[in-house]
């Protein structure tokens, strides 16, 4: 039996391994796009930080706004 606080750390943990590396891996590609082109896109140096972040928060909130249906129950009651 695992406790649910080790569980939510996990997660939390996930979360942020997958954040980080969404915004490193991203920031990249927008720093090679901005450095082919500076004239063109120098104005969005930063915003890919801020739009990572932005998905990042539709995720959660889909994951937790989402209805929770314990399988057992889904069997006997005919959901």
């Amino acid at each position: 039996f695992v406790s649910p606080i080790v569980t939510d750390c996990a997660a939390v943990g996930v979360g942020a391994v997958c954040g980080a590396l969404a915004r490193h891996n991203i920031g990249r590609v927008a720093a090679d796009k901005i450095a082919s082109n500076p004239e063109r896109f120098s104005h969005l140096t930063g915003w890919h930080t801020a739009g990572i972040n932005v998905l990042g928060s539709f995720v959660l909130g889909g994951v937790f706004g989402s209805p929770v249906v314990d399988p057992a129950a889904a069997v006997n009651n005919n959901i």
